[in-house]
């Protein structure tokens, strides 16, 4: 089953390469809007309910399973998403990117270093995808406005959105390891916060040094598509 849902995930959606297009089993279907990979998830633990256990009188998931759901951080990670959409459908994306033009005046390398951080402690409260949701757009609309190249903020703030180690609700990985019951909030914070830095430091470098040469960023530079 676990096969089964790797390959329903990777070959779900249409595949370009170049000149050669792979399509997807979902648009060959003709339900490429209605199926996502939430709903391969949901039909192969479906599934399960159905498949005879081993090592227990029974399926090998049945009703207390969903008992034992981490349903308090399930929840919080839904209000991440629905705070986001609703960051977006607003405009207040876009108000608080105009809002930050006063950093115009701020050295690139030193505005990278400062987003890099608030995306990583931000990112700390709320899951990694809804915080890319509510920050990309307002970086975009910050970096139009202050004349820099987006790319050069956005790809940054994409990375280090998930180079959050100090909270369960930071990033899926985070959420499963508590999950277990074996570790302590205080115990990631305090080992999470070191890599949370170290992570940061990386990101800014690597981007500074090697964002013109990888994606030909010049970051004074605003691109016309971004006009």
């Amino acid at each position: 089953m676990f096969i089964a849902f790797i390959v329903l995930i990777v070959t779900r959606a249409d595949i370009d390469i170049g000149s050669v297009a792979i399509r997807g089993w979902a648009s060959r279907l003709g339900v490429g809007e209605y199926v996502a990979d939430g709903t391969v998830s949901i039909a192969i633990a479906m599934v399960l309910y159905f498949i005879p256990a081993r090592e227990k009188t029974g399926t090998i998931l049945d009703g207390d399973a969903i008992n034992r759901l981490p349903w308090d951080i399930i929840i919080l990670l839904g209000g991440g998403f629905a705070l986001a959409r609703a960051f977006q459908t607003s405009g207040l994306s876009e108000f608080f990117g105009q809002q930050l033009v006063v950093l115009q005046h701020v050295h690139p390398v030193l505005l990278l270093l400062a987003i890099c951080t608030l995306i990583t402690f931000l990112t700390e409260l709320t899951s990694n995808t809804a915080t890319t949701q509510v920050m990309l757009p307002i970086i975009a609309a910050m970096s139009t406005a202050l004349g820099l190249n987006p790319l050069f903020l956005m790809i940054p703030v994409t990375i280090t959105a998930s180079c959050a180690f100090m909270l369960p609700v930071a990033t899926p990985p985070n959420a499963i390891v508590f999950g277990t019951h074996r570790l302590r909030i205080a115990d990631m914070a305090r080992t999470g916060v070191a890599l949370n830095f170290i992570g940061i430091v990386i990101v800014v470098l690597m981007m500074y040094t090697l964002g013109r040469a990888v994606y030909g960023i010049d970051p004074a530079t605003l691109p016309g598509w971004a006009g």
